[in-house]
C-alpha cells in the first residue's frame, strides 16, 4: 500500500519504516485477503485522512495512551485495527495493524510492538527537530 497523502485540511499519512527500509504495516497488509485490504484502504481514506485523531470522538478510534491511537474497523464480521501516532501537525505515522477477528490474543503484543516502533522512530528523528 503506497503512502497516502491528504491535501489542504486533510491529514498526511506516513508509513513507518525500519532503519533498513522494511515496512511492518505493508508486510502485514499484503498478507490479508483482498477484501480486508480494501476495507483498510477505504477506512484509512475515509477516516484517517479526513479526521486524523478525530476518529477517537466516536467508534472509529480509540486513544491507547502514550501518543498511540487505533483506527477500528468493524464491518460484516471483519475486526481490523490500524495503529498510528500523530508526529506533526496534520501528519500521522502508521505503525502496524492487527486482524483482531483472527488474532485477538495478539492485541497486547501488537500494541507493544507499535509502541516500540514509535519510540524508535522518535529516537531516529529527534536529531532533525533540534
Amino acid at each position: 500500500m503506497p503512502t497516502v497523502v491528504g491535501m489542504g485540511e486533510l491529514w498526511e499519512i506516513e508509513l513507518y519504516a525500519t532503519v533498513d527500509g522494511a515496512c511492518p504495516f505493508e508486510a502485514w497488509h499484503r498478507k490479508l485477503p483482498a477484501g480486508k485490504q480494501v476495507v483498510i484502504k477505504e477506512s484509512m481514506q475515509a477516516q484517517l485522512v479526513r479526521r486524523g485523531t478525530g476518529v477517537c470522538s466516536d467508534d472509529w478510534g480509540r486513544a491507547l495512551g502514550g501518543g498511540l491511537y487505533e483506527l477500528r474497523m468493524r464491518q460484516r464480521g471483519v475486526l481490523l485495527r490500524v495503529f498510528f501516532a500523530p508526529i506533526a501537525e496534520r501528519r500521522l505515522l502508521v505503525l502496524g495493524g492487527l486482524d483482531k477477528g483472527r488474532h485477538a490474543k495478539r492485541q497486547t503484543a501488537a500494541i507493544q510492538a507499535c509502541r516500540d516502533r514509535l519510540a524508535e522512530w522518535h529516537r531516529r528523528n529527534m536529531r532533525f527537530t533540534a
